[in-house]
C-alpha cells in the first residue's frame, strides 16, 4: 500500500471501519477528519512517518525507562485538545504503508504530561492567512509508538 494524502489516509481507515458512520467532519484545512459512527468518534491523523528521533530528543526518559525506547508519533497540542471537545474514543494514526494505530486522546495526553514530552517551539511556524502572516509558536505531546495499539 502506498497512501500518499491524507485524503487518502482517511479513506483507509473508513475502508478499515467495522462500524456504521454516521458523519465525517473536516478539520485542520482538511488534513485531518473526525469519523463519528454509531460506536465510536475517531480523530484520523495522516502521518507520514514515525517520529525517528524520539529517543535523541528525550534521551533522559528512554535512558531512565528503556522499555519505551524506539520511534515516537507526536501531535499538536491543540489537536488533543479538540479531540476532547469533540468527545473523541480514539486518536487514529494513519501510515502511507496502510498501518493504523489507535489510543485515547487523554492517554496521549497524560503519558505525555506526566513523562515530560511536551515540546514547545522556540521558532513557531509562519503561517499566511489573509495575506497575513503569523507566527505561531506550536506545543507538541510525544509518546513512543509503542504506548498505540494496532487497529
Amino acid at each position: 500500500m502506498n497512501l500518499r494524502t491524507a485524503d487518502a489516509g482517511s479513506r483507509h481507515f473508513m475502508k478499515t471501519l467495522k462500524e456504521n458512520i454516521v458523519n465525517v467532519v473536516k478539520l485542520n484545512m482538511g488534513r485531518d477528519v473526525i469519523v463519528i459512527t454509531d460506536k465510536h468518534k475517531y480523530y484520523v491523523k495522516f502521518k507520514k512517518e514515525f517520529l525517528m528521533t524520539f529517543n535523541e530528543q528525550f534521551s533522559d526518559f528512554v535512558n531512565e525507562h528503556p522499555e519505551w525506547k524506539g520511534v515516537g508519533e507526536t501531535i499538536n497540542i491543540e489537536h488533543l485538545r479538540i479531540a476532547n471537545r469533540w468527545k473523541c474514543d480514539y486518536i487514529i494514526i494513519v501510515y502511507p504503508d496502510g498501518r493504523i494505530y489507535k489510543i485515547p486522546p487523554r492517554l496521549w495526553f497524560n503519558f505525555s504530561t506526566n513523562n515530560f514530552l511536551i515540546r514547545s517551539q522556540e521558532r513557531g511556524n509562519t503561517y499566511t492567512n489573509d495575506f497575513k502572516k503569523k507566527t505561531v509558536h506550536e506545543t507538541t505531546c510525544h509518546i513512543p509508538v509503542k504506548l498505540m495499539e494496532r487497529f
